[in-house]
């Protein structure tokens, strides 16, 4: 199972794992992941970052690795409460 984790890429994975895992698991995490993205966007409004800013690092590099490195902590989160 350990080496299956890490065949393909980390967003199909997740989605896989997302779609088979404990709904009760899943609907933990996400709540998770939405209070922090809220919680990012109250801070970025406070600071003075726009919208823009935002934009400027949809589609790139950077994003990407980050987005792959959420997926695996998502996961993780989700199969360590899904036992």
């Amino acid at each position: 199972m350990f080496d299956e984790l890490f065949e393909g890429n980390p967003r199909d994975k997740a989605f896989e794992i997302i779609f088979g895992a404990n709904p009760s698991v899943v609907s933990s995490e996400l709540e998770m992941v939405f209070e922090q993205f809220c919680a990012l966007k109250i801070l970025a409004s406070k600071a003075g970052i726009s919208d823009e800013s935002v934009a400027s690092l949809l589609h790139t590099a950077e994003l990407d690795e980050a987005k792959n490195d959420f997926y695996i902590d998502l996961v993780s989160g989700i199969l360590s409460k899904n036992e």
